[in-house]
């Protein structure tokens, strides 16, 4: 009788969480509806967009910046020219279609999607759209958007076994082809989730190996012939560059004395100030200054010797400052809140696409977002106190279930976290965090479908 009284009182506390998150993200749904009719008409004011207007003129890329996006633009520029609508917002259509589709295959690979009510799958598939930082990549003149939706769609494969593996796996190489031809760095991204599949499916078959070989060996090959390492004069994407910026982005100045002569001599104090006011011009100042005077190996010698330094005479500051970036890049709602409380040490990017976001609408923008991140808050709570409740009063199958579902989104959203952390201090953009806030609406919008299909089926079997 306790226990039969304990399961009704877990129950009907899990109504009541799952009705207040359907009212938190039904209201986001209709702010999103509301910002995208405000602003689907205006160009957003991203330097990054201008930087790929540019790119598409020529079509030259270098190891930071994929071919396949400004294809896309020149298409779009060449078919709008025949039509009375402007280039991006042919993009932003097209943005917004394939990131409906992507969320729409993601749902439809968990077991019982058929039978959920139309009203459960809008809120699902629009949950995963219309946040803040979705909308602004998805109305924004950058491969962002599309990458994030490929990526959304490569994750969906793997929530169910394949009876198929060969012709799964073949989808998610051209996946993974198109992602890395997008944003390079989804090489590393989408070769992570293929590996994880490649183990799960290879007792099946032996071809599952051979086609996944095909495509690593593939992929950079095809990659390599559509871009040029230090083609747009920015620094060369090696270790030791990379270490430099992640290690020593808020005080080059300060160890200016440490310095190897041939830096000091192609850089002065004053272009330092200049980084270190602005860390995002390290690529292009060091690119040009140091990669081009002094050649790829000497270049990397220089900044392996200032990374050196700077994690010798800042060590503490630069674990904190890792810390924060994770949790930046993790929680992009809540970073959001705190830099609209004008506290934080991001103030750079993230303030600049900030105020190109609100540049349209202000006022309505700063209401979308603050509640986002209060929305964000409240749904991380309910989510915590049901997995709470499942993980006490669930079955076996059901704890497993969830502890499946835990790891691929650490798995899909880690990676891409500490990707983005380690490659750069002091730039952390927080639209690079696309798809790990998409899995994080995912999770939020699961407990939903989880809750209302248990009272469904509870029903049915007249409990």
């Amino acid at each position: 009788m306790e226990q039969g009284g304990m399961q009704k009182t877990a129950r009907a506390a899990s109504g009541i969480l799952v009705r207040v998150a359907i009212l938190v993200v039904s209201t986001q749904i209709l702010l999103g509806f509301f910002w995208i009719l405000m602003n689907f008409s205006s160009f957003q004011e991203l330097g990054e967009s201008y930087f790929f207007l540019e790119i598409q003129k020529n079509l030259v890329c270098d190891e930071y910046v994929g071919i396949l996006y400004p294809l896309i633009m020149r298409i779009a520029t060449g078919v709008t020219s025949v039509l009375p609508l402007p280039a991006h917002c042919l993009l932003y259509a097209l943005q917004l279609t394939v990131a409906v589709f992507a969320a729409r295959f993601f749902w439809s690979r968990f077991s019982g999607y058929g039978q959920w009510p139309l009203y459960l799958k809008l809120c699902l598939i629009l949950g995963m759209v219309t946040f803040p930082v979705a909308e602004q990549c998805h109305l924004a003149v950058l491969p962002i958007s599309l990458t994030a939706s490929l990526y959304l769609i490569s994750v969906g494969l793997l929530i169910q076994k394949s009876d198929r593996p060969g012709v799964t796996l073949t989808r998610f190489g051209l996946l993974w082809l198109a992602e890395t031809l997008l944003m390079p760095e989804y090489y590393l991204f989408g070769g992570i989730l293929m590996g994880i599949f490649v183990l799960r499916e290879f007792s099946k078959a032996f071809y599952v190996i051979l086609i996944a070989a095909v495509f690593c060996a593939g992929i950079p090959i095809l990659s390599g012939w559509t871009s040029r390492d230090g083609a747009l004069g920015r620094m060369r994407q090696t270790p030791e560059a990379v270490a430099m910026r992640r290690l020593a982005w808020d005080s080059y100045g300060d160890f200016y004395p440490d310095w190897p002569t041939e830096l000091r001599e192609a850089l002065t104090q004053e272009e330092i100030a200049q980084i270190n006011a602005w860390p995002e011009q390290a690529l292009w100042v060091f690119g040009q200054k140091v990669d081009a005077r002094y050649g790829e190996k000497k270049a990397r010698e220089i900044y392996g010797t200032v990374a050196k330094a700077a994690q010798r005479l800042r060590r503490s500051e630069n674990a904190k400052d890792v810390i924060k970036d994770v949790l930046c890049y993790s929680l992009v709602p809540a970073s959001r809140l705190v830099l609209m409380a004008g506290k934080g040490n991001h103030a750079t990017l993230q303030r600049m696409n900030y105020e190109a976001m609100r540049a349209n609408a202000p006022k309505f923008t700063s209401l979308y977002v603050r509640y986002d991140g209060l929305s964000f808050l409240c749904l991380l709570g309910l989510c915590g106190l049901w997995m709470v409740i499942r993980l006490i009063k669930g079955n076996r199958q059901e704890r497993w279930v969830m502890i499946k579902n835990a790891l691929i989104f650490a798995v899909t959203a880690g990676v891409v976290v500490i990707y983005y952390t380690l490659q750069a201090g002091g730039c952390m953009d927080e639209k690079r965090s696309l798809p790990v806030m998409a899995l994080w609406m995912a999770w939020f919008c699961k407990m939903i479908a989880d809750v209302l299909n248990r009272e469904k089926q509870e029903t049915e079997n007249g409990k």
